[in-house]
């Protein structure tokens, strides 16, 4: 039902040939006001559904990453590989993250495994050296000690700590023989050969003369360079040097 609720007219001089009135019509219908109100309460409905999504996917994506995320944080902190295990069969970038983890977790512990064994190795080598009196050294290939056991105090007097990375092996040789021996040995290490039974007289840290017969092997990287020599010491009959 169509009802005019005004009219308004304008009205003009015919001579001046424009219209002669303007009418205005307002025009109320309530069908029209009903489909306007529901446009208004559907756009509404699905602004907030549209809302909804977008908070949802957003909370979604959100958790898809802080959970993975605190999962991994979460082992590397504790140091715990097995808190890995359900996101190790994720086929994603944070599953091969977790494999990737794990994988270190395991080199970790072979690794300290190898230490560990190492270490008693070297124990047992220790004390199968010192109970048999020899002096077991190791230096670079300018001569210089990065490694000594401690009967090179009882050979010398000096305590290992006073030779590893401050000392080369002839800065004990006697004075009057330094030069040569210096030069007679490294000839052998120029080589790159073994030698057995090297004679040589050495300083004692008070001053006495020592007597001394040395082997050694040659140290090779593994491009078969040479990178020091190891070898021990015996404390020599005077006689026979």
């Amino acid at each position: 039902m169509v009802k005019a609720l005004s009219t308004l007219i304008q009205y003009t001089r015919a001579w001046e040939a424009k219209p002669v009135a303007y009418v205005y019509v307002t025009i109320q219908s309530r069908e029209l006001q009903s489909y306007k109100l529901f446009s208004r309460n559907a756009a509404v409905i699905f602004v907030g559904f549209l809302i909804c999504v977008i908070i949802f996917i957003a909370l979604s994506l959100a958790a898809s990453i802080n959970l993975p995320l605190g999962i991994i944080s979460y082992a590397l902190k504790k140091e715990n590989p097995n808190a890995l295990r359900s996101l190790e069969k994720d086929t994603s970038e944070f599953g091969d993250i977790a494999r990737l983890i794990s994988r270190f977790f395991e080199q970790k512990q072979e690794l300290l495994q190898e230490i560990s064994e190492r270490k008693k190795a070297e124990a047992r080598f220790q004390q199968v050296a010192d109970a048999a009196g020899e002096w077991i050294w190791e230096v670079d290939k300018d001569g210089t000690y990065i490694y000594s056991n401690i009967l090179v105090e009882r050979i010398l007097g000096y305590k290992a700590e006073e030779l590893i990375g401050k000392r080369k092996f002839y800065d004990f040789f006697v004075p009057e023989s330094k030069e040569s021996l210096q030069k007679e040995a490294l000839e052998v290490f120029a080589s790159g050969k073994s030698f057995k039974n090297f004679l040589n007289t050495n300083l004692h840290k008070n001053g006495e003369v020592v007597f001394l017969e040395t082997s050694g092997s040659p140290v090779l990287d593994k491009d078969g360079n040479l990178i020091g020599y190891r070898g021990t010491d015996t404390a020599s009959d005077p006689g026979s040097a």
